[in-house]
C-alpha cells in the first residue's frame, strides 16, 4: 500500500564522510516512523517519515550476506513531518522538486511512495555533532532539485523498501523489512504507533494462548514497549542495500 502525506567488520563510524556539495541522487526507500517527539518546547509531537537516497557516483565495497564483494552506491536520508500543508517543508521540496505549484486535489492525492526510482540531485552539507555527537561531523540534505537538463537518469541500484506503520495490522507483530536501517526502527518504535501495535499483538497472543490451554484471556493491561536492540558494528549488511553511515544521518528535522 501506498503512504500519503557497513562493511563487514567495518564500523559505521570508520566510514568516509559523503562530500559536501550536489549529487546525482535516486530514492530508494521510504519509511513511516510515526509521531516523534519535537526538538522545540511545548511543540505537539509530529508524524514523521524518511526518505533515502542512493548516490550512484558515491561508492564503497560492500560484503553481502552470501560472502560477495560488491560495489555498491553509498546511502543518506532526510525526515520530513508527513504533511502537505502549504507551509509544511515537504511541501515546498515537493514544488520545488517538480518546478510548480501543486493543487490542493494534487495534494490530497500524492503518495509519498512514488518517489522511489525518481532520479533529482540533492545538495549536502556538512554539520557539527552537539551534545554526545560532540567530535562527529554529519552530512545534511539541505535541498533536493531535479536534474539539469541533458542529464541522463540512472537506474536504481538497491532493492525498493517502503514500510508504515499506517499498513500494520492490529494483533499481529510488527515486521519491519530488510533494509531499514537500525537508527529509523529505533524511532518507529518510540513512536505511540507502535506501542498500540505492541499492545495488540502482545494482547492477542495472550488471548490465543488462552483459548489453546482452556483457560480464561487476561485482561487488556498497557504493555510497555521493549527497548529494541541495534545489530552489531561487525553485522553484515543486507544484501544489496548499504548501510546509513554515521555522516550520513539526518541532523535537525525540518
Amino acid at each position: 500500500m501506498g503512504l500519503k502525506a557497513a562493511p563487514a567488520h567495518t564500523k559505521k563510524s570508520d566510514l568516509p564522510i559523503i562530500p559536501a556539495g550536489l549529487q546525482h541522487a535516486i530514492v530508494y526507500g521510504v519509511f513511516h516512523i510515526g509521531h516523534q517527539a519535537s526538538l522545540i518546547k511545548d511543540v505537539e509531537p509530529k508524524d514523521r517519515f524518511y526518505i533515502s537516497f542512493e548516490l550512484p557516483y558515491e561508492r564503497m565495497e560492500y560484503e553481502d550476506d552470501t560472502g560477495t564483494m560488491r560495489n555498491l552506491p553509498r546511502a543518506t536520508s532526510t525526515e520530513y513531518t508527513r504533511s502537505m500543508h502549504p507551509k509544511s517543508a515537504f511541501r515546498k521540496v515537493i514544488e520545488g522538486w517538480e518546478g510548480r505549484q501543486f493543487t490542493e486535489q494534487e495534494c490530497d492525492d500524492f503518495d509519498i511512495t512514488s518517489l522511489i526510482g525518481r532520479n533529482c540531485q540533492v545538495n549536502l552539507g556538512h554539520k557539527m555533532g552537539s551534545g554526545k555527537h560532540i567530535g562527529k561531523t554529519f552530512t545534511n540534505i539541505m535541498g533536493i532539485f531535479p536534474l539539469g537538463r541533458n542529464v541522463p537518469e540512472r537506474k536504481q541500484e538497491n532493492p525498493p523498501v517502503f514500510f508504515s506503520l499506517t499498513d500494520c495490522k492490529e494483533g499481529e507483530e510488527v515486521q519491519f523489512p530488510k533494509g531499514m536501517p537500525d537508527f529509523m526502527r529505533k524511532k518507529a518504535m518510540d513512536s505511540p504507533e507502535y506501542a498500540h501495535l505492541f499492545k495488540c499483538w502482545q494482547d492477542a497472543k495472550a488471548t490465543a494462548m488462552a483459548k489453546a490451554t482452556g483457560g480464561t484471556p487476561p485482561p487488556t493491561t498497557p504493555t510497555p514497549t521493549p527497548t529494541p536492540t541495534p545489530a552489531p558494528a561487525h553485522a553484515t549488511p543486507p544484501t544489496g542495500v548499504p548501510p546509513q553511515s554515521s555522516s550520513a544521518m539526518p541532523g535537525d528535522p525540518f
